[in-house]
């Protein structure tokens, strides 16, 4: 009943259950920064010309510190992995409407993505959809 998450760069965990969609990761990103700093909204984060600049990541310096997360799980639900090329291209009202729509997991992994490419997703997309 419970998740542990430890994370580095910018793809996402987030859970998804009857009360919605939430992220549970933050990314290490430029435009995060700025969103943090009051610089900027999340809504502004999303076509920010800075968005791809991350500021962690695995195999860029010989050490690097991940963030982590512990989460107690709800009864039902999903736990959803993905990476930017996702995020970047469905917003999370769009994610819950899919997740609304289809209880499958497998199902849910597919209408992700092909929302995201019909959506004009530019970068690489993998998603894993887990149902608790």
């Amino acid at each position: 009943d419970t998740l542990n998450l430890a994370w580095v760069g910018d793809s996402r965990a987030y859970l998804v259950d009857n009360s919605g969609v939430q992220q549970i990761t933050k990314d290490h990103s430029k435009v995060q920064e700025l969103v943090d700093q009051g610089a900027i909204t999340p809504h502004e984060a999303r076509t920010h010309p800075e968005r791809h600049i991350i500021t962690r990541s695995v195999g860029r310096l010989p050490n690097v510190e991940p963030d982590y997360a512990t989460k107690t799980l709800p009864s039902t639900g999903f736990i959803m992995l993905c990476t930017d090329g996702l995020s970047d291209a469905v917003t999370d009202s769009d994610m819950a409407s899919i997740f609304i729509r289809l209880l499958n997991a497998e199902q849910i992994s597919h209408a992700l993505v092909s929302y995201a490419k019909q959506n004009g997703a530019t970068d690489n997309i993998t998603v894993v959809v887990y149902s608790i």
